[in-house]
């Protein structure tokens, strides 16, 4: 680090023989930091919504909020099936259009016969970019205090055999934030989503992810419930 004046992060540690081999990558001078709430419609029934959170060995971040049409076990069947898909071609390497393309290909083919809506946020820490990939999910936003609200016009995933893609990148910075849930949450939770996400400095994601869930709990109450889930994440 002193040499190259660059700080460093090992990625992969392995072993052959009698040697340890431990490979570095240069550290991005980005970082961030994640939060998620998920709550099922009702207690103890399961959750249409599913959601990842997955770090690349490439320097990228990948966060994916699915929402199974509808609640209840095949909602929830769907929704799983289709996040653990995501999961497994990103690992393999593949580009998001083609996971898309995939994870589509799969929902034309399976017997669920419902749909489902799809949010991806792929962060890449080298590039010091953001982008959104929208297929019929709610509005995400990005920015700070003057924020951007990303949407989508497109049709919920696996009701066309060509899918209608949104997709909208902007370069990040330290003190951006973004905030990615599903329909559960900005039915009721708009304007209190508007206020986080103004806030000028988040102690951290994952207590802004909680403030906001159990702020709908409450709000719940008494109103019509659905699967609500939230994704916050902090850039610095």
């Amino acid at each position: 680090e002193g040499i190259y004046r660059h700080k460093f992060m090992v990625t992969e540690i392995s072993r052959e023989g009698d040697y340890d081999y431990i490979k570095f990558e240069i550290s991005p001078d980005i970082e961030i930091e994640c939060g998620v709430q998920s709550r099922a419609k009702e207690r103890n029934q399961p959750n249409g919504d599913s959601f990842l959170v997955l770090y690349l060995p490439n320097g990228k971040v990948v966060s994916v909020i699915c929402d199974g049409m509808g609640s209840g076990k095949k909602a929830s069947e769907l929704s799983q099936k289709t996040v653990s898909l995501i999961e497994n071609l990103y690992k393999a390497g593949f580009a998001t259009s083609y996971i898309i393309d995939s994870v589509n290909g799969f929902m034309e083919g399976c017997d669920y016969n419902i749909y489902a809506t799809l949010d991806i946020c792929e962060i890449d820490l080298y590039q010091e970019m953001c982008h959104f990939y929208k297929v019929g999910s709610p509005d995400s936003y990005f920015g700070g205090k003057d924020f951007e609200i990303i949407t989508s016009k497109a049709l919920p995933i696996g009701i066309l055999a060509e899918i209608k893609l949104t997709k909208i990148s902007r370069k990040i910075s330290s003190g951006d934030k973004i905030i990615l849930s599903s329909d559960g949450i900005l039915d009721c939770m708009r304007n209190e989503v508007d206020k986080k996400v103004k806030e000028v400095v988040w102690n951290s994601a994952q207590e802004v992810a909680d403030e906001i869930m159990t702020l709908c709990e409450g709000k719940l109450k008494s109103q019509k419930v659905d699967d609500r889930t939230i994704i916050t994440i902090k850039i610095s």
